[in-house]
């Protein structure tokens, strides 16, 4: 497996693609600059959640991150992780739990899809290691300032016996916060070593891509409007090392915008022209 960069391009319409829990649940923006964004907890859960729908039955394609009510210490445990005492034994202080601890994070990899390609803080009081996911995502960052515009709801439906002394169609209320059209830019890369280490596929890596590509379809809701994964630019090197810094490959990927506020996905391009040598670009949609 040779090293892979990639740059991920979304858009969002009449949606609002990643709420802010502490800002009301407005959508996340960059405060000195207005631009939006969209955190990489957002996009690795919108993936985790594909991968198991799709292909969460199959042996090795668990998802370890997951909405099911099981207990991460109760997983751990299951693969063989030691327990952490008030004392500290059961930590990595000793080569024998070192070697436990290393077990299990083995089997932890192994059973587990999301833990193989984005890693895990699974030293809870069951202690299965800290794995290195061997791929990595930024943030999303939109190409332009945002405008959120916020909408008052009222809803008909009575909740309890207070709300029956109001007029029922004012009986709830609730808000929605939108921006009316946004593109954003993810950008990541595949560490061929690390995926080494966890034991991460060419086969989890194409189900990654896959992912990211139709993940955004699936988990359309009212609330986060139409966003779709527009272009995912794959820079693929021709060693493991890679034949140009990180940074040279992800800037040659240059996406501009036909106006400075755009409105549709035909204002967006893509060259990627600038590439060095040893790159090869591939483009999804």
């Amino acid at each position: 497996m040779n090293r892979r960069d990639f740059v991920l391009i979304v858009d969002v319409q009449d949606g609002n693609p990643n709420g802010d829990p502490s800002a009301n649940n407005h959508p996340r923006v960059d405060m000195h600059t207005g631009e939006g964004l969209i955190s990489d907890a957002c996009v690795k859960r919108k993936i985790r959640d594909y991968v198991r729908a799709k292909y969460g039955d199959q042996p090795g394609m668990e998802i370890y991150q997951n909405r099911d009510g099981r207990l991460l210490n109760d997983l751990h445990r299951e693969c063989g992780a030691p327990k952490i005492g008030k004392d500290g034994e059961g930590g990595a202080g000793n080569a024998k739990n070192r070697a436990a601890i290393l077990k299990a994070q083995a089997a932890l990899c192994a059973r587990f899809w999301d833990v193989r390609v984005f890693g895990a803080m699974a030293s809870t009081e069951y202690n299965a290691g800290r794995p290195r996911g061997a791929v990595q995502i930024t943030f999303g960052r939109s190409l332009h300032p945002i405008q959120v515009t916020s909408h008052q709801l009222t809803r008909v439906a009575l909740t309890n016996e207070k709300d029956a002394d109001k007029a029922s169609t004012m009986s709830g209320r609730a808000g929605k916060h939108l921006i009316r059209y946004a593109v954003y830019r993810f950008q990541g890369t595949i560490m061929p070593y690390q995926a080494k280490i966890t034991g991460v596929s060419e086969r989890d890596i194409e189900i990654l891509i896959e992912a990211m590509t139709k993940c955004w379809g699936e988990d359309m809701s009212a609330a986060r409007g139409v966003m779709s994964g527009r272009a995912l630019v794959l820079c693929q090197h021709e060693t493991q090392d890679g034949n140009a810094p990180m940074g040279t490959v992800l800037d040659a990927v240059k996406v501009s915008l036909a106006q400075d506020v755009p409105t549709s996905w035909s204002d967006v391009q893509i060259d990627t022209t600038a590439m060095p040598p040893g790159v090869t670009v591939v483009r999804k949609s």
